[in-house]
């Protein structure tokens, strides 16, 4: 299946002990398979079907599909790092 995906993420550093990360992904749902092996079985459409005769792709398109990201670490502990 070829499916498509974006993250962005990065990080900020409030204080020595408090950082804060963020990001947004993006993935989008118009699949497609290559070659076009897959085939679905509708019974209101009458029987096997097979993608680019009878339809166009096994599942709706969805191009909407923002995810945003946010998270943070505390740390309660003096630490030294050599």
């Amino acid at each position: 299946m070829n499916t498509f995906s974006l993250f962005f993420q990065d990080a900020w550093q409030v204080t020595r002990k408090l950082s804060v990360n963020y990001g947004a992904r993006y993935a989008t749902s118009a699949r497609s398979t290559i070659p076009k092996r897959i085939s679905p079985l509708s019974s209101r459409q009458g029987g096997l079907l097979f993608q680019g005769a009878g339809i166009s792709s096994l599942y709706p398109a969805d191009w909407k599909n923002f995810a945003p990201r946010l998270g943070f670490a505390y740390s309660q502990e003096k630490k030294t790092v050599w």
